[in-house]
């Protein structure tokens, strides 16, 4: 895996705290972590190199929902230049 993909699942593992909520929108903001990104950096990293972080970031979330099952999605923020991730319970 790439060197920066590496250090931000280290900051990942550090920082995020999964909530669980009644309201599923408090619930999305308060689990959602950005990564910032450009098209050459998508490049250099590659597709295998971004698929392990994604799954390591679905490890992480897992390990930190306290049992609780929850969607984790990932999206591309184009207009932005962020991956932003996310974690909602399954209702």
């Amino acid at each position: 895996m790439h060197h920066q993909l590496n250090q931000w699942l280290k900051e990942l593992d550090e920082e995020v705290t999964v909530i669980s909520s009644n309201d599923i929108n408090e619930e999305a903001s308060a689990n959602m972590l950005s990564f910032g990104c450009s098209e050459d950096s998508l490049k250099e990293w590659g597709k295998e190199s971004l698929c392990e972080f994604l799954e390591a970031c679905s490890e992480i979330y897992s390990s930190k929902s306290n049992d609780l099952q929850m969607i984790l999605y990932v999206w591309l923020d184009e207009m932005a230049g962020q991956f932003r991730i996310s974690a909602v319970s399954e209702q």
